[in-house]
């Protein structure tokens, strides 16, 4: 059995918000006690490489990868100023997909941790497919930094119907356990019925009984994830209506949102629907999609 601790990995690109997501990832490292991993990736199908002449590409590689290795260098000394405990190491990979790399040097990852956007291998990231891609395919919780300009307090989470939410829940609990700050936990749900052929179909007397249902259902799964961490404070808000607007709305006052990649009820369709579009591109503070179990 393998007794190496799992890492915590950064991409690192030299841009605010990736050098925001260096100082989330390195202080999620100290709190969690794992070691950090750097990557910064030279992505070898930009536009700028592909109109390149063919001699120049072993030249041109290189100074991006001495850049690149700069990059690093620099990064590892932020981290040791501030985080002396926190074991570092970093690695360049040169590949097609950012992505893709990213992914390969996850796999004994506890989280994944990126800016929102970024410059040179992480262009327009939330708008682009690297964070699609890695919130999609990653088996492990993959966090997207956003800049904030005011310093917010809480985690907000997205509870979703069933055991589906168990991941999502754990991880929101642990996080605000490491902040030493209070959960709010949001269940979204409607009165509204997809017919055949798309039509919708409201259900004014199920209201009630769909309220209290909801409600029930937020805590029992709060009750679930509070025995593991008794000492978090947490409250829970039943939201009629959408999922995405609740989430949205309630992280303006937070420093980091949690929501799952798959969903029932009130959150059907979230990683590849708009809720987690939504969520992704419109949330005031960090987002953190976990993988859950189907």
């Amino acid at each position: 059995m393998d007794n190496q601790p799992r890492v915590v990995v950064a991409g690192v690109e030299d841009s605010r918000d990736a050098w925001a997501a260096l100082d989330w990832a390195a202080a999620e490292a100290a709190g969690r006690q794992r070691p950090l991993r750097l990557v910064h990736v030279l992505n070898v199908s930009a536009h700028r490489v592909r109109e390149a002449p063919q001699e120049e590409l072993p030249g041109l590689q290189e100074a991006w990868r001495q850049r690149g290795q700069r990059l690093l260098e620099q990064a590892t000394r932020k981290v040791a100023e501030r985080h002396p405990t926190v074991p570092v190491m970093s690695a360049i990979m040169i590949a097609p997909s950012v992505a893709a790399a990213l992914l390969a040097e996850a796999g004994d990852a506890e989280l994944i941790v990126v800016g929102a956007r970024g410059s040179g291998g992480f262009p327009e990231l939330l708008l682009g497919s690297v964070g699609g891609h890695l919130a999609t395919h990653a088996n492990r919780p993959v966090v997207v930094v956003r800049r904030q300009g005011t310093v917010s307090r809480g985690v907000v989470v997205g509870v979703d119907a069933g055991r589906t939410c168990a991941s999502t829940l754990a991880f929101a609990f642990e996080e605000a356990a490491l902040r030493g700050t209070g959960l709010t936990a949001i269940h979204a749900w409607d009165d509204i019925r997809l017919m055949p052929g798309g039509a919708e179909l409201s259900l004014p007397h199920g209201g009630a009984g769909q309220a209290r249902q909801a409600r029930q259902l937020l805590a029992a799964a709060l009750d679930e994830g509070g025995k593991t961490f008794p000492d978090v404070p947490v409250s829970g808000i039943v939201h009629r209506g959408g999922a995405a607007y609740a989430l949205t709305s309630a992280s303006k006052g937070a420093e980091l949102v949690v929501v799952g990649s798959r969903g029932r009820g009130g959150f059907t369709g979230l990683l590849l629907g708009s809720v987690s579009r939504t969520v992704l591109h419109q949330a005031a503070c960090t987002v953190a999609v976990v993988r859950n179990s189907a």
